[in-house]
């Protein structure tokens, strides 16, 4: 498998956890989630918001696919409304084909909850 950070192809730079399509590059450190991804819903009013935002660098910092929705703005209204979003922030963990793995809503989870269900999942 080829790492999307830095394009490294060496299978012996690979290690997968759990059998998972989630792998972390020998090369350079980070993660490869293979089309899973974080979206956080925020909004600029909301107090746990930073947080989320917080969340966001975190786990954009180490690899994963992180996207960041305010869903004050019309892009991150609409996609808040495809997820059935009813309170911010809101952090959904969503395959490849849109398909939501797991979500919470009104909280931000630890960083390693979040990264238990993408090894897990």
């Amino acid at each position: 498998m080829q790492c999307k950070h830095c394009n490294e192809t060496n299978p012996e730079n690979l290690i997968f956890l759990n059998g998972n399509s989630i792998f972390r590059c020998d090369t350079c450190g980070k993660l490869n989630t293979n089309g899973t991804k974080i979206k956080i819903f925020v909004t600029s009013s909301c107090p746990k918001c930073n947080q989320a935002k917080w969340l966001h660098t975190s786990l954009s910092d180490v690899g994963i696919t992180t996207e960041i929705y305010n869903t004050e703005l019309a892009e991150g209204l609409g996609e808040s409304a495809f997820y059935g979003i009813k309170s911010v922030p809101a952090i959904l963990i969503v395959k490849e084909d849109d398909i939501e793995v797991k979500g919470w809503q009104g909280e931000v989870p630890d960083p390693k909850e979040v990264m238990q269900v993408l090894i897990n999942d």
